[in-house]
């Protein structure tokens, strides 16, 4: 077992514009009080290293997941992202299918 509610998930797929911007909204209750977030992904693309992924709060605050990672190497298969994981998201290999820790700090 890998995360514990609450969660929020995009209910199907959403093709990415080349070139062009992809935004996804995920609706969370605002009962919730957050003491630790991990993000968890699937992204099927045949460059990463095109991607640059960011999490943005209600208040607007923006955290870079990622950027340009994994060089010609493509795809990424349940990947998590927390600030406690051992590797960083940068020194990670496509395909990525494991905990990495992203570029900044989800805590903000």
């Amino acid at each position: 077992m890998r995360r514990s509610s609450p969660t929020a998930t995009i209910p199907t797929p959403l093709p990415i514009p080349d070139p062009g911007v992809l935004t996804a909204t995920l609706l969370v209750s605002p009962d919730y009080i957050i003491g630790d977030l991990d993000v968890g992904l699937t992204i099927s693309h045949p460059h990463d290293a095109d991607l640059q992924v960011y999490l943005r709060s209600p208040s607007g605050e923006m955290v870079q997941l990622f950027n340009a990672v994994g060089g010609d190497g493509q795809n990424f298969t349940n990947t998590w992202l927390d600030d406690q994981a051992a590797t960083s998201i940068i020194s990670g290999t496509a395909p990525f299918t494991d905990s990495y820790r992203p570029l900044e700090a989800l805590a903000a």
